[in-house]
């Protein structure tokens, strides 16, 4: 329904809706941004309707972990920059991501939090959510693509002042280094999330910290030791323990897809936050090999795929249906922010929406009901304009 004079509200029709118990096909209505109805048969007649051939309308896919893409490299990127990987992201039908840094000398860690914090909530594209603190604090001997002689551990000064700049959202540490337990709860205090990550710590240590506040793995597998059946450390804690939700970087090389699918069979969609733990897609110091960067001794610095590529990996290597894996890319990295307002097609919520076709490959996005990014040979739709950066949508 709409009021008189006021545009009408636009209704998407043909898709089967991800996470709405229907026979078949199903409607969705949008009115100033948000899900204001769902329904199947008849879609409603004063709307303006928008049709897709088939295929899945569901939430739109949710980040936690990127470095960067489409040649920005967040640690260094300017507003324009941001924006610019904020649209880019619309693409893969990415529709919120956090930011995230890599270890760094203090005063640049401090300028890109900063920089990027500035930028958060002001995105004409997928909505920047805040900053992801991947180092300092990790274990030398776990460093992966992090300049080991930039990590460090916990200060809290260092910390305090990026806590202050109010767009922290996740901060990974390594809980063996001493200043661990003061982080924790300097992270818990300011309302961001603890993760553990880059690490070597044993079982007992990792339920201690999971014990004080930390609720997310870090990339599961990578950087940290292997399941062992003798020594579970931090992956058979991550596994088992019902508290954390483990990040998994599901583009089939980080983590082998019979891996993947133990995990899924292990954890469930309610403690998988598939991420794409993407870069820039440019650094001189690695060698391109197939969908990574990696360095000269093995270790891989980045992943190119996009969230949509870790959501049609999942789906090979698990088996499982489309609409319980589609969780692992929005309600659960949402439910691990503490966001009520997305993650799920339900009323109420952000109107934030991809639209998968029959291969589950993108063709529409939409951020607060606003048509980002449409493939016209997918979904028949017309590529969309942008809103200029800043609009609040």
């Amino acid at each position: 329904m709409t009021e008189s004079g006021s545009s009408p509200d636009v209704v998407i029709v043909g898709a089967g809706l991800i996470g709405v118990d229907l026979d078949g096909p199903g409607w969705l209505r949008i009115h100033d941004g948000l899900i204001a109805e769902v329904g199947g048969g008849p879609a409603p007649s004063d709307c303006r309707v928008v049709a897709v051939p088939g295929g899945h309308l569901g939430p739109g896919l949710i980040d936690l972990h990127l470095h960067g893409g489409f040649g920005v490299d967040l640690m260094a990127a300017d507003a324009d920059e941001i924006d610019r990987l904020s649209r880019g992201l619309t693409s893969r039908g990415v529709t919120s991501f956090v930011a995230t840094t890599y270890a760094a000398g203090r005063e640049e860690t401090l300028a890109a939090v900063r920089r990027l914090a500035a930028a958060t909530g002001a995105t004409s594209g997928a909505d920047l959510l805040g900053v992801h603190l991947e180092g300092p604090w990790l274990a030398p001997t776990r460093a992966g693509a992090h300049p080991p002689e930039f990590l460090r551990a916990p200060d809290p000064d260092e910390l305090a002042a990026l806590l202050e700049t109010g767009g922290v959202r996740i901060v990974v540490h390594a809980p063996e280094l001493h200043g661990a337990a003061e982080l924790r709860r300097s992270v818990r205090s300011a309302g961001a999330v603890v993760a553990i990550g880059h690490t070597d710590a044993s079982e007992a240590i990792v339920r201690v910290a999971i014990d004080e506040g930390a609720s997310l793995i870090t990339h599961l597998f990578n950087a940290m030791p292997g399941l062992g059946h003798r020594a579970p450390g931090p992956v058979g804690v991550a596994l088992t323990d019902r508290r954390v939700v483990c990040e998994v970087i599901a583009d089939g090389a980080h983590v082998h897809p019979l891996v993947l699918d133990l995990v899924w069979r292990t954890a469930g969609a309610d403690r998988i936050a598939a991420v794409s733990d993407s870069g820039p897609g440019v650094d001189e110091r690695g060698r391109r090999e197939g969908a990574l960067v990696v360095l000269p001794d093995g270790s891989v610095l980045e992943a190119l795929p996009a969230l949509d590529d870790a959501l049609r990996t999942l789906v090979t290597a698990t088996g499982a249906p489309l609409s319980e894996l589609w969780r692992t890319v929005a309600s659960t990295p949402a439910r691990v922010l503490g966001l009520s307002d997305r993650g799920r097609v339900d009323v109420g919520c952000r109107a934030d929406l991809v639209w998968l076709d029959s291969e589950q490959r993108v063709g529409a996005t939409w951020v607060r009901g606003a048509l980002c990014f449409a493939d016209p040979a997918r979904s028949g739709l017309e590529t969309p304009r942008f809103p200029e950066r800043g609009n609040t949508r």
